[in-house]
């Protein structure tokens, strides 16, 4: 591979971390793709299968490079091994960013197009596959870098945070599409009103959307919240033995904070480290706390359907009445 594409293949990698947390630069996600448009660009397929793959690697190394230490330290998986299921892992992800560049230029060249639109039907639809093959690894999904571009996500109401994706990447087509094209003193009208129209179209939901919650909130009666965080460690989080102990502090801390009369009390994700649906030994214990507290508490558990002969788990919230 040219270095010239190398460097444009890490560049987009970087700009795809930045943009996620811990760095929280959302603005970048809507110019990452740009650097590995233009290094396959004219490029063969299997050429540019390698430049996105190489992308691939560069970016969700970055992102998920904290798997490591959830699974060497909650997983209790020898480092060395850890850091092989992350490598693992980081190349099956890349292989959809390798097909992505690979299918672009397939496009182009068996089909002869040169309008850039159809790529953002290719990452979503790529993006779709990967959220459900194989049991599904939805996580770093392009669209969840916008998580603090509020205006922008009310969308998902209707698209899904893949809807978000499909226009991030629509932008950084267009971009990609007009700096391809400066040079030849051509200006790509089309697909810069129809990208303006998509964005802007997103927008202007959004701001109708928070506008309405807005005057929701001003018309509805208030509600006093009291948020209960046990700060159980995870690595005995799921002991058997500690589960009672658990209970008996998120116990505690919901009677110390009802002192302050809340209407509902809220506790995390995943709260009741059992099926509690099952817990017959522990579902009294949560039901008393809101006739103690006088309250209505809202938790997280796992819970499990057995439908069509199979057993699916999902990670679910119960809401008690007092």
């Amino acid at each position: 591979m040219k270095k010239r594409d190398i460097l444009l293949s890490f560049l987009s990698g970087a700009l795809l971390i930045l943009s996620f947390p811990y760095f929280d630069l959302e603005f970048l996600a809507w110019v990452a793709l740009v650097p590995l448009f233009l290094a396959v660009e004219g490029k063969g397929l299997v050429y540019s299968f390698k430049i996105g793959f190489l992308t691939g690697a560069i970016s969700f190394l970055g992102i998920l490079y904290w798997i490591i230490v959830a699974v060497h330290s909650y997983g209790n998986v020898p480092l060395i091994l850890s850091a092989l299921i992350l490598l693992l892992l980081v190349g099956y992800l890349s292989l959809y960013i390798g097909v992505f560049t690979y299918l672009i230029r397939l496009i182009q060249i068996r089909l002869g197009i040169e309008t850039i639109l159809f790529i953002p039907f290719l990452w979503v639809a790529l993006e779709y596959l990967r959220s459900f093959l194989l049991t599904g690894f939805p996580w770093a999904n392009l669209g969840y870098s916008q998580y603090l571009n509020i205006p922008f996500i009310q969308m998902v109401d209707i698209t899904g945070s893949y809807g978000l994706s499909f226009v991030i990447v629509l932008v950084n087509a267009t971009l990609f599409q007009v700096a391809r094209q400066w040079v030849q003193k051509i200006f790509p009208l089309k697909e810069v009103i129809l990208t303006f129209i998509v964005l802007s179209g997103s927008l202007t939901y959004g701001y109708i959307k928070l506008g309405i919650i807005d005057r929701q909130i001003i018309q509805n009666p208030s509600l006093k919240v009291g948020l209960v965080q046990g700060n159980i460690d995870q690595s005995i989080k799921w002991d058997e033995s500690f589960q009672k102990e658990t209970l008996k502090i998120y116990s505690r801390l919901s009677q110390r904070i009802s002192e302050e009369k809340p209407d509902l009390i809220i506790w995390p994700e995943t709260a009741t480290p059992f099926f509690f649906q099952d817990a017959k030994e522990y579902q009294p214990l949560v039901q008393e706390i809101p006739k103690r507290t006088n309250a209505f508490l809202l938790f997280g558990t796992p819970t499990y359907r057995i439908e069509k002969g199979k057993v699916n788990h999902y990670n679910s919230a119960y809401l008690l009445s007092p």
